[in-house]
């Protein structure tokens, strides 16, 4: 997702009668991070295809997902590094729901992909970990209400192989890999705190895709990735499931 300046949190479209899923048919409700383009924009098209009612955090300003035409969509401004507009978008989408059930932390960067330990900035590697560990965690903290009212209570966090400490082999990716390992102890922290509570919290790898942050080469579309974690994700079991599972639900290596 991109992190170019962004524009004071709101829900982008009109007034809207409120959009709980129990008086309108949908399945439910979910918060997407990060779907400008890419596995978010990817998610938001498979949960509303789905009959989901979707509240879509964006940051630029001219992302695709403000011109989907759909009634259970609501595009919000949401900086997953800045608490503020955190909190704004969170008002913004209480006026439409007072419950959320599921979460997807999915919100991420990897601008330093194969540069050497002697040319790295640090000032980089700092908003890497920023946007693509701490950033998740804020985002929890501020609709871990929302969720608690919810009937799932399902937190997943887009992670990656990239933050397996057993099966690293790369000598790069410094900021990238270290920031999904911390987002790996964020999922499992995260499930001891708020597992006796009813929630299940899970790290997900989508597999490497043909996105922004992945390359032409890669095995998977985001779509492909989208529908394949979308039955992971809400396969009835998952409970009894590893917390960090690929695409088709098989476990990952911590």
């Amino acid at each position: 997702m991109g992190l170019n300046k962004r524009k004071s949190a709101s829900v982008t479209k009109g007034p809207m009668p409120a959009a709980e899923h129990s008086q309108s048919g949908k399945k439910g409700t979910i918060l997407i991070t990060g779907t400008d383009s890419g596995l978010g924009l990817a998610f938001v098209h498979k949960f509303l295809s789905e009959n989901w009612i979707v509240f879509a955090g964006w940051i630029l300003p001219d992302s695709p997902v403000r011109k989907i035409d759909s009634s259970a969509l609501f595009p919000v401004c949401l900086d997953v590094t800045d608490l503020k507009s955190i909190k704004t978008a969170r008002s913004e989408i209480l006026k439409r729901t007072q419950s959320l059930d599921i979460l997807i932390n999915n919100a991420g960067i990897n601008p330093d992909k194969d540069i050497p330990l002697e040319k790295l900035d640090f000032d980089m590697v700092q908003r890497v970990l920023n946007v693509n560990a701490v950033g998740p965690l804020r985002i929890t903290q501020q609709f871990v209400g929302l969720l608690r009212k919810g009937s799932l209570k399902r937190i997943v966090n887009i992670s990656s192989e990239a933050g397996s400490i057993i099966d690293c082999r790369r000598k790069s990716w410094f900021g990238y890999s270290m920031s999904k390992a911390a987002l790996n102890m964020q999922t499992r922290l995260l499930q001891n705190y708020l597992g006796p509570k009813g929630f299940s919290v899970y790290s997900a790898h989508p597999g490497w895709m043909r996105s922004g942050m992945g390359s032409p080469l890669a095995a998977f579309a985001p779509e492909e990735s989208a529908d394949r974690l979308y039955e992971s994700i809400l396969e009835p079991s998952r409970k009894n499931k590893p917390q960090f599972f690929q695409l088709d639900g098989k476990p990952m290596r911590w």
